[in-house]
């Protein structure tokens, strides 16, 4: 247990602060607001990553993140916003 009592408390901080982000971004979205009034409300900053494909591991200024980068390699150009 001792071997991976840090690997499990990793994996339940990263899992709260994703709950408690994800809450945060429910109540301050509301219909017709942008990413930018969200950003705003939450006193974040919005930042462009461009050229992200499925062979791509990490995002420009954020890290590692395997799980955005698939879901943005998904992701069809023409359903993105435009700002």
């Amino acid at each position: 247990m001792k071997d991976v009592e840090n690997d499990i408390k990793f994996a339940l901080l990263k899992d709260k602060k994703a709950e408690v982000i994800s809450n945060e971004f429910r109540k301050n979205n509301q219909e017709g607001k942008t990413l930018d009034d969200l950003a705003r409300i939450l006193g974040l900053n919005v930042q462009e990553a461009s050229q992200i494909n499925f062979n791509s591991y990490t995002i420009p200024g954020i890290g590692t993140e395997p799980a955005l980068v698939a879901a943005a390699s998904g992701v069809k150009q023409e359903l993105l916003p435009v700002r």
